[in-house]
């Protein structure tokens, strides 16, 4: 046991040796069966060594037996917490899996990826995810989608409860151990990291807009289709004059008003915003907030 990176380091000449002779299924098996001796002692290695063979399985288009080593390294990746190579390794068995159209296994990966995500705190690249496997026949209706949906939900809303309760589930539960485990650790992080911009979130889901915000968008937009330009810009002109000055502080129709006298004192690039007129009714309370408006 003492000389098994030694013995590891020849099974690999070996299998090179193998690949050398046009018989890369002996060098392939090599490589698997040297994986899995040194797996326990030093599984960076490992994972290594099922990369290399997962790369010669895919060369002779071998994809299942492919795909089935790069699951072994993705699970000793996301064993050792490595979640950034753990992502990439995850993704890559997805498209192998959806290459050979087995669908069922690629929802399952997408729950992989999503928990890997939300421990890396990436919360835009675990929507991604999801988002993207709409395109897989099936998934979108599926269990897995609709579970997925809910976890992403209670990440969002920093509410514990509801992800504990969708880790909890037997879907989760179920698969593999190493998963299941991101699973039952997975704990919501109020705030943000460095690296997490979670501020996506408001430009890729608009139910996180701050409800205010999104009310005054929408009523800025109605108000430039529903009401002519040179409305807008001839009436309700609202000049910020010095305290003292006559129209200074109410505003002026300039369609039913003569306009007042200007002073001297106050040159013509004063700013002047366009405010909602009271007849709104219920929207009377937004008229105090005002837009700059190129008069």
């Amino acid at each position: 046991m003492q000389k098994l990176p030694e013995a590891v380091q020849l099974i690999e000449k070996a299998s090179m040796m193998y690949l050398e002779n046009g018989t890369p299924d002996t060098a392939a098996m090599a490589l698997e069966r040297a994986g899995k001796l040194i797996e326990n002692v030093d599984p960076e290695k490992a994972v290594q060594l099922y990369q290399q063979t997962a790369n010669v399985f895919e060369n002779e288009e071998r994809l299942r037996q492919a795909v089935e080593l790069l699951g072994k390294a993705s699970r000793l990746l996301v064993r050792g917490r490595r979640f950034d190579e753990a992502a990439i390794s995850i993704q890559k068995e997805k498209n192998i899996y959806k290459e050979i159209e087995n669908y069922p296994t690629c929802y399952k990966k997408t729950i992989a990826q999503v928990l890997v995500h939300l421990h890396r705190n990436d919360y835009v690249a675990a929507e991604r995810c999801v988002r993207e496997s709409y395109s897989i026949p099936g998934f979108n209706g599926s269990e897995d989608c609709a579970a997925l949906e809910q976890l992403l939900e209670g990440y969002d809303q920093q509410d514990q409860d509801q992800v504990a309760e969708v880790c909890n589930s037997p879907l989760f539960k179920y698969m593999d151990n190493d998963y299941a485990k991101l699973g039952l650790s997975l704990v919501v992080r109020v705030g943000s990291t460095p690296g997490t911009p979670r501020w996506g979130q408001h430009f890729l889901r608009p139910r996180a807009w701050q409800q205010r915000e999104w009310a005054l968008f929408l009523f800025v937009c109605f108000g430039f289709i529903f009401f002519p330009k040179s409305h807008l810009g001839n009436v309700w002109i609202r000049t910020r004059s010095p305290p003292g000055v006559q129209g200074g502080s109410e505003g002026i129709d300039t369609d039913h008003q003569a306009p007042q006298p200007r002073d001297p004192t106050v040159s013509e690039e004063s700013t002047r915003t366009a405010s909602l007129p009271s007849s709104f009714g219920p929207y009377a309370p937004l008229s105090g907030m005002c837009w700059s408006l190129p008069l």
